[in-house]
């Protein structure tokens, strides 16, 4: 009777713990930093943060055919917060994701400056303890990121409930805006006969329209502004149906487990101080601002 018993404790509780290790890897916890007054003050002295960069409209990152348009400069920046706040911020910059991959399974490196999900959706695998500092704003001051469900400016697809039984060319598993969201999505508005085209890049979609391979798409809301599918459309040839929820653009991202809260606490408000006071012209907005709240859910079904 108590072997039994045990028994079926131990398999419950190993139930249990499989059941919590799912949730854990497909709904992520709270990703924005919680200020504290009780941490200001703390770290003092020299503060080394190395960070590696891929930022869609940095000069350094952004592919040649957006270099126009996508010019953003951090050296004046450095100099600021070494200077006047004792903050080296040392930069590596990456052009492709499967670099900054890379960089972030090893673990090289204190944070990043990216789209959050490029860092976040390692997490569940590699354990590191990722906090968004900041979000920085793009050169139109937007804070955010959605996927568009977009199609031709003569289709007769109003609406999202209009896509059931259509072409719908999306993004892989690695895209948050163009895989994970819209799935989501479709899975809330019930539909359930949408065929589904997996694509690696905005452009492929975006070809896909104009080829007649798809009946709509979807692709990050700036793709026809800072990304090579810009040249082969325009933003008037298509129209918007429907959109995803809003998720932060680009971040600071800091690894707690090598920082520590203090230090994220200081960076945070030398970056805020900046951009309200002294924000230099190369960062092409209005800087940072405070991380919106952002808890990812990923798409398993």
């Amino acid at each position: 009777m108590n072997f039994n018993m045990i028994l079926i404790s131990t398999l419950l509780f190993a139930m249990c713990l499989f059941s919590t290790c799912n949730s854990q890897s497909d709904v992520f916890q709270e990703t924005a930093f919680k200020s504290s007054e009780k941490l200001r003050g703390k770290s003092q002295g020299p503060l080394v943060l190395k960070l590696a960069v891929l930022d869609t409209y940095a000069e350094l990152t952004a592919p040649e055919c957006v270099k126009f348009f996508a010019s953003r400069q951090y050296e004046e920046l450095q100099f600021i917060l070494k200077i006047k706040y004792q903050i080296d911020l040392q930069l590596t910059y990456y052009a492709k994701e499967a670099d900054l991959d890379e960089a972030v399974i090893g673990q090289n490196y204190d944070g990043m400056i990216c789209n959050p999900w490029l860092a976040f959706r390692q997490v569940p695998v590699h354990g590191m303890n990722f906090s968004r500092i900041a979000d920085l704003l793009d050169p139109f001051d937007s804070q955010f990121l959605f996927g568009a469900f977009i199609v031709g400016k003569n289709s007769a697809i109003e609406s999202l409930e209009d896509l059931e039984g259509k072409r719908l060319a999306i993004g892989n598993k690695k895209s948050f805006e163009k895989y994970h969201m819209p799935l989501k999505l479709l899975e809330r508005s019930k539909l359930q006969s949408v065929k589904i085209i997996h694509n690696e890049i905005c452009n492929e979609t975006v070809g896909d329209l104009l080829d007649g391979k798809a009946d709509a798409g979807v692709i990050s809301d700036y793709s026809l502004i800072a990304s090579c599918a810009a040249a082969l459309a325009k933003e008037e040839d298509f129209r918007i149906i429907a959109q995803t929820d809003n998720m932060p653009l680009c971040s600071v991202i800091l690894d707690l487990t090598k920082t520590g809260p203090a230090e994220a606490q200081r960076l945070q408000d030398a970056l805020l101080t900046i951009s309200r006071e002294e924000l230099p012209g190369g960062m092409i907005s209005s800087g940072f601002v405070k991380p919106m709240k952002w808890r990812p859910e990923r798409f398993t079904n």
